[in-house]
């Protein structure tokens, strides 16, 4: 009897070990990229192990996932992808393509952290080249536009607190009012 009994603890043991080694191999994999789920069929990642949400208290997003759906080039202005829309903050990736005009938003600041890329933003009466691990900040009613993009693809993470309506946008000039928070 303590034979058989020693041989079940063993059995279990080795199956514990198996399966940990089993989940640890595959969260490796997928962390340095030798498994990725299907090709995306639309232009927003699907909902798999790779984005994880509780309705809006709290989950785990594959921003790079996000950033692969970004079209490589565009006639408009800038295209974005929101990840996150909570009421006190949203969360958006955003490609710039083309010069953008000197705006304000009314409602939220904005917190823009440059992915890849590099341009010369304006925010205010300043101007500044950034790039690729900058940080850049205004609070509501600041102007701010990138006269210029100085190396493609000129990616941001932006972070608008409270969160920001995509029409709220005021134009410094507005014949320069094109539609482009708007991803029709």
């Amino acid at each position: 009897m303590e034979s058989s009994k020693i041989i079940k603890i063993n059995y279990k043991k080795k199956l514990t070990v198996f399966v940990g080694i089993f989940l640890l191999a595959l969260v490796v994999s997928v962390s340095i990229g030798f498994y990725r789920p299907s090709a995306q069929t639309n232009n927003q990642p699907q909902n798999d192990a790779f984005e994880l949400r509780a309705g809006n208290d709290y989950g785990i997003v594959d921003v790079q996932r996000y950033i692969n759906t970004l079209p490589k080039q565009s006639d408009k202005m800038i295209i974005d992808r929101r990840l996150i829309d909570r009421k006190d903050v949203s969360v958006r990736i955003f490609q710039i393509y083309k010069s953008l005009p000197m705006h304000y938003h009314g409602q939220s600041d904005a917190y823009l952290y440059i992915l890849s890329g590099r341009g010369k933003f304006q925010i205010g009466n300043e101007v500044r080249e950034a790039g690729k691990g900058t940080l850049l900040y205004w609070k509501k009613g600041v102007y701010h536009g990138t006269p210029e993009i100085l190396e493609q693809p000129l990616i941001a993470l932006v972070f608008d607190a409270p969160a920001r309506n995509p029409s709220d946008a005021v134009w410094l000039n507005p014949e320069e009012s094109p539609d482009v928070f708007l991803n029709k």
